[in-house]
């Protein structure tokens, strides 16, 4: 039983790390370009 349940705890701590590095892959573009556009505006 123990060894199922970590077994699951693995399992569900790759899905996270998969979903947030897949969040992070996603974001992070739209998240530099916004902050180059809002750099750009308070150099000019």
């Amino acid at each position: 039983m123990r060894e199922e349940q970590t077994l699951v705890q693995f399992f569900s701590g790759k899905k996270m790390l998969f979903q947030s590095s897949f969040i992070l892959i996603t974001v992070q573009p739209f998240f530099f370009a916004s902050a180059m556009s809002a750099t750009l505006k308070l150099a000019a």
